[in-house]
């Protein structure tokens, strides 16, 4: 328990900035942007038909359903996912290579708790970040949604769809998770996670572009995409079971190399 509390408090100063800036990313796109959108539709259709087919396919955009709340919800998530993505990494990063990065590990390890229960705690805190994150977002998220004055039947739809971030996020933290009990070194965390959030950012951007279903598979920030959800109210099994796989794997993995890794004496 001492160990879940120091974790906590440490991750506290990040978890109010990163949960701020996934908020204003949200804002911004919804509160700020979207109404101007709307008011703009007929030039801004003259301005993107103007665009080369593909920069249009890069960057996600579908002109002819941004304009409803739900169908601009779809395009912004992209880049609020990249985000929760780089929360996420940072997260189970931070946490799990802390002692690792200040090289101090041996002297965790050779405290009266097992490295079982250090895992789990540890796990056990990145989840309670990350959990407490998406209940602020998917709050902040709906009173979007009502001040949008969208249709209240699409309420329950709106809001599996905004917890795709939370899912989103548990894929990404399982990937941290793998990157930091399997790294020697990590000399820069948000380095780190930026690089991630990129690369998951690009895929998602060729998968735009090649438009074939398998590829889909290889981009984690498209697993829990919003328009399948607000059109036929579930996310793709398919792609869940993509995500759970990938995420059983990198922490089955990871526990397994904490476990059992030798500790180097410095």
């Amino acid at each position: 328990m001492n160990i879940y509390i120091y974790e906590i408090k440490a991750q506290f100063k990040s978890f109010i900035i990163w949960t701020v800036s996934l908020l204003l990313t949200m804002l911004v796109f919804m509160g700020g942007i979207y109404p101007t959108f709307q008011k703009s539709a007929v030039d801004l259709i003259k301005v993107v038909e103007g665009f080369p087919k593909q920069f249009t396919q890069v960057f996600g955009f579908q002109i002819f359903s941004m304009f409803s709340y739900s169908g601009y919800y779809s395009f912004a998530i992209g880049y609020i996912g990249l985000v929760a993505a780089i929360m996420a990494v940072i997260v189970s990063v931070s946490i799990f290579a802390r002692e690792k990065r200040v090289k101090c590990l041996d002297f965790l390890i050779t405290k009266p708790i097992s490295r079982q229960k250090i895992f789990g705690v540890k796990l056990l805190a990145c989840l309670t970040i990350i959990g407490a994150t998406n209940v602020i977002y998917v709050v902040g998220n709906m009173i979007m949604f009502n001040r949008n004055n969208q249709n209240s039947d699409l309420a329950g739809r709106f809001i599996l769809a905004s917890l795709g971030i939370f899912f989103t996020q548990l894929v990404f933290l399982a990937i941290g998770l793998f990157l930091a009990t399997f790294s020697k070194k990590i000399r820069s965390v948000s380095g780190l996670a930026t690089a991630i959030g990129f690369i998951a950012f690009i895929l998602s951007a060729l998968v735009n572009i090649i438009d074939e279903e398998i590829v889909n598979f290889i981009a984690p920030l498209k697993y829990f995409d919003p328009t399948n959800v607000m059109a036929k109210g579930y996310f793709e099994v398919k792609y869940i079971l993509a995500a759970v796989l990938l995420i059983v794997f990198c922490t089955v993995t990871s526990y397994i190399r904490f476990c059992k890794n030798d500790i180097h004496a410095v």
